[in-house]
């Protein structure tokens, strides 16, 4: 259960026994004390005094702590590696938080979490540690043995991959773990990334978009698919997708909204995509000024068209259009969406009343001038 300061959780007197809060395990949540360099370090906890929050968590060398002491403040520091979030429920747990220990040398160290995220360690802290009054676990210098794997072949969690996101972790970018196939491609200028199934008898699939980009946000968009044709191979087709790595997966459901578990379709890392954006969430679009002058006069104003297409294309795909004029001077706009689907973006600079496609801006951003809306 919960524990409040004072109370002799980490005892190690007659009338107390150790807990500890956090742990490291193995992939099945088992406590584990010995890894091997390079072996994935899965965190858990149970029992925190926080509830539905998320937090910071550091593996720090097997050193001392002290209550107010910064974690990082200017030069400072404790000799922490890089922190992992953990999203902790209404029972303060939270599960199987992949942390990766490849740049960890061989030695003993400890887990220190940042409950309330203020970069100072506090009393509580101290006692969700693994541990506070010894080493949480040990690291040998023992290699794990993997696979060097090329784009397009299936990863596994010891294979060498040669994309630097071929799978969505769990606690790190999602809520469970996939693995699937490493793909460096681009889904934009033509191109396009297709996901297929075998229908079977289903009155309706829920194919789920999981996206993680590189600045660790994980976005998610639900597709919902019906009238399907039993007993043939369905593929869908994404002509745009946001720059990053997406995990595709597939539920079948009944009339009845009964629905199996998840199939995975595939995972492909992105590397020439879209922008992303969460629908009501606020994002900017920019673009290069005009020249001053041309043949056809002085630059009087930028032409902004706004192109808005549906995530999956499809025979019917209907394309809406709408265009926005502004000054010379303005390089910016802000923009928001109600629902998911794909924007593209396109300035001309104007000059009079004319704006020739020769005056065409640079693609603005989003990257590549397109941004990819996922639900909220």
């Amino acid at each position: 259960g919960k524990y409040q300061i004072g109370e002799a959780v980490d005892g190690y007197t007659s009338y107390g026994f150790k807990v500890d809060p956090i742990w490291a395990a193995d992939k099945s949540g088992v406590p584990k004390n010995k890894f091997k360099e390079g072996e994935n370090i899965y965190l858990n906890g149970d029992g925190l005094a926080v509830t539905n929050i998320t937090i910071n968590l550091y593996i720090i060398s097997n050193v001392s702590v002290s209550e107010g002491q910064s974690i990082c403040s200017n030069e400072n520091c404790l000799n922490v590696s890089q922190s992992v979030k953990a999203e902790v429920d209404e029972k303060g747990t939270f599960k199987n938080v992949v942390f990766y220990s490849k740049d960890l040398l061989a030695g003993a160290y400890k887990v220190l979490p940042d409950l309330d995220s203020d970069g100072i360690i506090d009393a509580e802290d101290i006692l969700a540690m693994d541990d506070s009054k010894e080493a949480g676990f040990v690291i040998v210098n023992e290699q794990v043995p993997s696979t060097k794997k090329a784009n397009g072949q299936t990863c596994s969690s010891n294979d060498e991959c040669s994309s630097e996101y071929c799978f969505i972790a769990s606690g790190k970018t999602a809520t469970t773990e996939i693995w699937g196939t490493c793909q460096d491609i681009q889904a934009v200028n033509g191109k396009n990334y297709s996901v297929s199934f075998t229908a079977d008898n289903s009155v309706k699939y829920i194919l789920t978009d999981t996206f993680i980009g590189s600045d660790e946000k994980v976005y998610t968009s639900n597709y919902i698919l019906t009238n399907v044709i039993n007993n043939t191979l369905n593929t869908k087709t994404f002509d745009f997708l946001a720059g990053g790595t997406h995990c595709f997966t597939l539920k079948r459901c009944d009339a009845l909204d009964n629905c199996n578990t998840e199939e995975i379709l595939g995972c492909a890392s992105i590397n020439f995509g879209c922008g992303a954006a969460k629908v009501n969430e606020s994002y900017l679009v920019s673009w290069k000024k005009g020249a001053a002058t041309s043949e056809y006069g002085n630059l009087t104003k930028h032409e902004l068209t706004e192109r808005t297409y549906p995530s999956i294309s499809n025979s019917n795909t209907t394309i809406t259009s709408l265009t926005f004029l502004y000054d010379a001077n303005t390089t910016s706009t802000t923009r928001a969406k109600q629902q998911k689907s794909i924007i593209t973006y396109v300035v001309r600079s104007c000059y009079g009343s004319i704006c020739p496609p020769a005056y065409d801006v640079f693609a603005p951003t989003p990257n590549k001038g397109c941004i990819q809306i996922f639900e909220a």
